[in-house]
């Protein structure tokens, strides 16, 4: 199953664009995913806001999550609840922000590029962990980072959203560049560490999740 997965990946990630994004980014969709791991029914919240950080939409999809999780195959698992979530969003963000990877992936497509091929729109994945490459420990300032280097490349970079607090990993999905992804996040962080789209996600997500629980 998995080799089969795996040759779609190497696949499709040729198709990744990390070319510059040139139009305007007004309103952006942060997706996040709750999981019961009892009963692997899935939680998917979509959050879009504007530059000013004001919620403009929120929607929400609650399916059965099908396949286990594996590292590097975290599309599979969570992109078929996603793609049901995101078509019910009544108007169309300018730019994806994804809790997981973008290029810093194995196979250099992870959950954002995914999702971006997916959808033909730009994705910037942010994780909280690494799962591919090495890097240095950045600055102690907000808007310090530094590559993720893997395999010789520069895939993404971790990125210090505030200080005295660990850096998220930042890569692009598709359809934008590094640095453009960077600068991206940082302007849509807020009081906390994790962007803002992405955490008010996570927020809805798990609220869904308490709610049919209880």
């Amino acid at each position: 199953m998995y080799e089969d997965l795996r040759k779609i990946q190497n696949d499709l990630s040729k198709k990744v664009s990390l070319s510059e994004l040139k139009s305007e980014v007004n309103i952006v969709a942060g997706i996040d995913i709750s999981v019961d791991r009892y009963t692997s029914i899935g939680y998917c919240a979509i959050i879009l806001i504007d530059r000013d950080l004001k919620t403009l939409e929120e929607a929400s999809f609650v399916d059965e999550i099908k396949i286990p999780y594996v590292p590097g195959f975290l599309s599979f698992r969570e992109l078929p609840i996603i793609e049901k979530c995101f078509t019910t969003l009544k108007s169309k963000p300018d730019l994806v922000f994804i809790d997981g990877q973008g290029i810093a992936h194995p196979r250099g497509f992870g959950i954002a590029s995914h999702f971006g091929i997916t959808f033909n729109i730009p994705t910037i994945g942010c994780a909280k962990s690494l799962l591919v490459g090495n890097y240095k420990e950045p600055e102690n300032l907000k808007g310090s980072f530094s590559p993720i280097i893997y395999q010789s490349k520069i895939v993404g970079a971790a990125l210090r959203t505030k200080s005295d607090t660990k850096p998220i990993f930042v890569s692009p999905g598709h359809m934008i560049t590094i640095d453009q992804s960077i600068k991206l996040t940082l302007s849509f962080i807020d009081k906390y560490r994790i962007p803002e789209p992405t955490r008010r996600a996570d927020i809805l997500s798990k609220k869904l999740r308490r709610f049919h629980q209880a």
